[in-house]
């Protein structure tokens, strides 16, 4: 079952059961339901929000500090094969065949963002 789908079928139960919760409420006579009872209930759903929450507060950090790790190892990387080039173009013009054999292998964005790099200089 793909995620989507579990999702949207949690919300429709979720969904249902408020409106049944709703429908029996309406048909309980007053003594029934005291306010201790409801005043409970509201505290509990406020916890279970709270807990919930945090939960994605957690979850979200948890994403970002991938994405961060992710990204610093792609820079380390992108440093490590322009500090590569450079030594190989130090070489001189026997590494000229190795080098582009290198470039290569690289995706065109790579490629470009190192083009760059020799045009513009930082």
């Amino acid at each position: 079952m793909s995620q989507l789908l579990k999702a949207l079928v949690v919300l429709a139960l979720l969904c249902a059961s408020a409106a049944l919760g709703f429908l029996v409420r309406s048909r309980m006579p007053e003594p029934q339901r005291p306010n201790e009872s409801t005043e409970f209930i509201e505290l509990m759903i406020v916890l279970l929000v709270t807990i919930a929450a945090v939960v994605l507060g957690l979850q979200t950090t948890s994403v970002k500090s991938a994405f961060d790790i992710a990204e610093h190892d792609r820079a380390n990387y992108a440093a490590q094969l322009t500090l590569l080039d450079q030594c190989m173009r130090n070489y001189g013009p026997g590494s000229e065949l190795v080098r582009r054999h290198l470039q290569s292998l690289l995706p065109p964005r790579s490629r470009a963002i190192g083009d760059r790099k020799r045009l513009h200089p930082a």
